[in-house]
């Protein structure tokens, strides 16, 4: 039976200019995670990562601190199936119906815009983003003149990447780690578990960053073993969320 170990990304730059970057806190997630792999012997037979960069950076810490402690891997592929669902866009398509509904977000959009954060502020936006994909999961978010991907389009093209990373589906221990996002790994879980819609968002909510999660896979089996394990992280302040 081979295991497949998803990792979400460490900590990213909320309300950065550009959020796709690990924050300094995100590379110490990682690195921390490389440092238990070389700790614990964790040789890995394939390490992926999806395309983003805090996605690639965070597998790219994760090995080379694992390689500084004695116990190189494998070199990094990239699955572009393994990128998180469209969150930039999904919220860009629908901020304008909601400010329509409520004079008081729209002054939260510009409190945003304007980087003035505080953690009454995040812990808004976060709301707003949940009230979002809950509303592209149902398509109630204006498609637009682009194409547009939507969540039924989403969980297939992140389960075709959990395809790739099972093959040889008969590999008996092999072990294979790919880094991602939130989203890609509640689909995960969503195929191991057959969860509905609504379960799997609950579950996307609840990853925490650089978080590891353990499935066992054996031709059609795709068993979840652990989920949202951070170990690795034995201090308060490196668990996040966001």
């Amino acid at each position: 039976m081979g295991v497949l170990y998803l990792v979400r990304h460490g900590q990213a730059s909320l309300f950065a200019e550009d959020y796709d970057q690990l924050s300094p806190l995100g590379e110490e997630q990682a690195l921390r995670l490389g440092s238990l792999w070389a700790r614990s012997g964790l040789r890995l037979d394939r390490v992926c990562t999806g395309p983003r960069v805090r996605q690639r950076r965070s597998a790219e810490i994760a090995c080379a601190a694992s390689a500084r402690g004695g116990l190189a891997q494998p070199a990094i592929e990239v699955i572009k199936e393994l990128d998180e669902l469209p969150a930039a866009e999904i919220v860009r398509r629908a901020i304008p119906a909601l400010v329509a509904e409520s004079a008081g977000l729209g002054a939260f959009v510009n409190q945003i815009a304007d980087q003035r954060v505080t953690p009454e502020t995040q812990h808004s936006f976060q709301k707003m983003f949940e009230t979002i994909i809950e509303r592209w999961v149902r398509g109630r978010v204006p498609a637009g003149e682009q194409p547009f991907e939507r969540w039924e389009d989403f969980c297939t093209r992140v389960g075709h990447a959990l395809a790739d990373l099972r093959a040889p589906t008969s590999a008996r221990g092999r072990r294979v780690c790919a880094f991602t996002s939130a989203g890609p790994l509640a689909v995960a879980a969503r195929v191991a578990l057959d969860l509905s819609d609504a379960a799997t968002l609950d579950v996307m909510w609840t990853v925490r960053n650089a978080s590891v999660a353990e499935f066992l896979y054996s031709g059609p089996r795709f068993t979840l073993s652990a989920f949202n394990n951070t170990h690795h992280l034995d201090e308060p302040r490196l668990v996040t969320y966001r």
